[in-house]
């Protein structure tokens, strides 16, 4: 049954010294972040953004599928396994084509992980029409007017 898994604590002595530690048989998927926010961006522009991903268990880890919005585009991604203590990345590129406003989305992460099989990444931000130090004679306004 690949669901069975096996978490052993021990503490292990050599010498003089006690080193206890955790030991899994199981992969584990670790992320260096969950979240990215990309701030303030005019609409069309396109922005790159890198996650690292490391193998914390004992077996090797696959990443089965990732799941993303349009609008998201995965560039690179974790093709073979992943090792012990091996990081890999996954690369994404953010196109702000087409929209406006906050933007709130999320790229689910699908692996091997008993505990955690599925990650789900977050990118956030705002995005603007026309930047913010260039106005048109749409939002310029040259009569004031009194109220």
């Amino acid at each position: 049954n690949p669901y069975k898994f096996l978490n052993l604590f021990v503490n292990i002595v050599e010498g003089t010294g006690v080193a206890s530690g955790a030991y899994d048989t199981v992969p584990r998927i670790v992320f260096d972040h969950y979240n990215h926010d990309y701030g303030h961006l005019t609409r069309g522009k396109v922005q790159y953004h890198t996650f690292i991903v490391t193998n914390e268990g004992a077996e090797p880890l696959i990443i089965n599928e990732i799941t993303f919005p349009e609008g998201i585009t995965v560039m690179d991604m974790p093709m073979d396994s992943i090792l012990f203590g091996e990081n890999s990345i996954l690369r994404l590129k953010i196109n702000t084509r087409g929209r406006v406003g906050v933007q709130h989305q999320s790229v689910l992460v699908h692996s091997n992980d008993p505990d955690n099989p599925l990650v789900i990444l977050g990118i956030h931000g705002s995005v603007r029409v026309y930047p913010s130090h260039k106005k048109t004679s749409v939002q310029c306004n040259p009569q004031q007017q009194r109220f």
